[in-house]
């Protein structure tokens, strides 16, 4: 079911740009089944005018969109709300992006356009282990992703493409035990069900130190966090972010990194109060809610957000080369994994991408940063 739902979520954002997917959403099969939809997530259409009241069951995620006025909206989010630019509710004037949360409300605006970010999710075989085990023999040769790690970063130096690495936790060990204090269950069991609680000799899919200390010598590169166990954040309770914030943290320590940037595993936003006040992230990566098109990159002042634009792949390669007239008056936030390089074809497309990166850049019609360099 929960696959389903990521299929899902996917499919609506990538048409949000092109339809209302909100109503889709709203309307799917088995209409016995939209008050449930409407408690996981609301979205209030942009240029309309209610002069009453609005009172709907209490959802995860709303949205407002541009230009929307209400006198009275009668709503306790679960996660927050995302008010768009030059609206009005309850009173609120919202003349920028704004976040608001259980806690607090954050007011941001975009950037000047132009701006290029490239991110890669670095997950090697922690993501993967939460496959059905049915999948398993599919999915084994893509556990050990250290060697397209390093033929990317080959690629990236090779046209001096600045790169923010999004790394989950457990790569960064050199051993463990397989016991990491996380009590909670993710979608097929135990987070750490299948660790191997080896070392990096015996296990290099859960242990890569080795090609982190590579990537983190390099300066074109960041080094971000993708969450310790690659835990899905909006269903994640406080518990499990709390011992991240304090993995991260050590990690910090040992590795003497900042670690300014957390990358949300499946783009899908959480505790985000929680990551900017006690966790020391001030760049985030992702998707608000379920059915959000790219907003470009938000500075709200005690952090920035990049919200996720386009997948770089090997079959992703056509879009990105007809976007590259776009981007040039635009914002642009790519990103890939490491597993959708290994063993596929494309790589001489991705590298005739890269070098009309570079050329746009040598002639001043965009900007390529790290997410950490972009302010």
């Amino acid at each position: 079911m929960r696959l389903i739902k990521r299929i899902r979520n996917k499919i609506l954002r990538e048409t949000s740009r092109f339809m209302d997917s909100y109503s889709f959403f709203f309307n799917l099969p088995l209409p016995q089944k939209r008050l449930e939809r409407l408690s996981e997530f609301a979205k209030i259409s942009g240029d309309v005018k209610i002069a009453g009241k609005i009172i709907i069951p209490t959802p995860q995620y709303l949205e407002v969109c541009n230009n929307v006025s209400i006198k009275w909206l009668n709503i306790t989010p679960k996660k927050f709300v995302l008010i768009e630019k030059d609206s009005t509710v309850k009173n609120l004037a919202c003349p920028h992006h704004t976040i608001i949360t259980k806690s607090k409300i954050y007011r941001g605006k975009e950037i000047p356009a132009k701006v290029v970010t490239i991110s890669i999710d670095f997950e090697g075989g922690v993501a993967l282990s939460h496959a059905a085990f049915r999948e398993w023999d599919h999915l084994k040769k893509f556990w050990d992703s250290s060697k397209a790690v390093e033929e990317l970063a080959q690629l990236f130096k090779q046209y001096e493409i600045p790169v923010t690495w999004a790394i989950c936790g457990h790569l960064f060990l050199k051993e463990c035990d397989g016991h990491h204090g996380i009590l909670e269950k993710d979608w097929y069991g135990d987070w750490f069900q299948h660790d191997p609680a080896t070392n990096y000799k015996k296990n290099s899919a859960w242990y890569m130190p080795e090609t982190i200390q590579r990537l983190a010598e390099e300066p074109l590169f960041e080094i971000g966090y993708h969450s310790f166990g690659h835990y899905l954040y909006q269903n994640c309770s406080e518990d499990t972010v709390n011992k991240d914030v304090l993995m991260a943290e050590k990690i910090r320590a040992e590795w003497r990194l900042r670690l300014d940037t957390f990358v949300f595993p499946y783009n899908q936003l959480g505790y985000l109060d929680l990551l900017a006040n006690k966790g020391g992230f001030s760049n985030f990566r992702g998707n608000i809610g379920f059915v959000y098109p790219a907003y470009d990159i938000l500075d709200f002042g005690e952090f920035r957000f990049f919200n996720t634009t386009q997948m770089f792949s090997p079959k992703m390669m056509k879009i990105c080369h007809s976007q590259l007239e776009s981007i040039q008056c635009e914002t642009f936030n790519y990103y890939t994994h490491c597993h959708q390089w290994i063993g596929r074809e494309g790589w001489n497309d991705l590298e005739d991408w890269l070098k009309a990166l570079k050329g746009l850049r040598e002639s001043n019609k965009i900007i390529l940063k790290r997410m950490d360099k972009v302010f």
